[in-house]
C-alpha cells in the first residue's frame, strides 16, 4: 500500500473515531449524557429545570421529568409541547399527591388513560422524584 493512501486511510479512521465519541459528558444540573443529539435537547431542557431553584428532591424529580420523555407530549413552565395532546403540568400538583402521581405514571391505563404509555420501567426511586415534583407543581408565582 502506498504511503499516501495509507495516511488517507489513518486519517479517515481518526475521523470516524472521533465522531464516534462515547465519553460521558455532564449537562448543567449533573445528569450525564453519552449520545450527543440526546445531550443537545436534554441538556436545553435541564438547564431551564436550573432556572427554576427548586429544592434538590424536586430538582431530582424535575430531571427525571426532562429526561424520561415526558416532554415529548407534555409542557412545564415554557419547555416541552402540548401539540399531541399532553396537557401542561405547570398546576398539576393541585389536585393531586405524590402517591397518586406515581401510580398513574406507572399505569395510566389503570386510570382510564388509554393515550399515555407505562413508564414502570423508571422504578420505584423514580417514580417517587417524579411524583415528589408533579406534587409539588403548583403553578408559578
Amino acid at each position: 500500500m502506498s504511503a499516501p493512501l495509507v495516511a488517507t486511510s489513518l486519517t479517515l479512521m481518526l475521523f470516524i473515531a472521533a465522531g464516534c465519541d462515547s465519553t460521558k459528558k455532564r449537562s448543567a444540573c449533573g445528569e450525564t449524557f453519552t449520545n450527543e443529539g440526546e445531550e443537545v435537547l436534554a441538556s436545553q431542557q435541564l438547564a431551564a429545570v436550573c432556572r427554576w431553584h427548586l429544592p434538590p428532591k424536586l430538582a431530582a424529580g424535575a430531571r427525571v421529568f426532562v429526561t424520561s420523555g415526558c416532554t415529548a407530549c407534555h409542557s412545564y413552565r415554557g419547555i416541552g409541547t402540548s401539540n399531541v395532546g399532553g396537557s401542561d403540568l405547570t398546576s398539576v400538583g393541585r389536585s393531586h399527591g405524590r402517591r397518586y402521581f406515581e401510580r398513574f405514571v406507572r399505569n395510566p391505563a389503570a386510570y382510564g388513560n388509554d393515550v399515555m404509555p407505562p413508564f414502570r420501567a423508571l422504578g420505584a426511586a423514580r417514580l417517587r422524584q417524579l411524583g415528589l415534583f408533579l406534587a409539588a407543581s403548583k403553578g408559578v408565582g
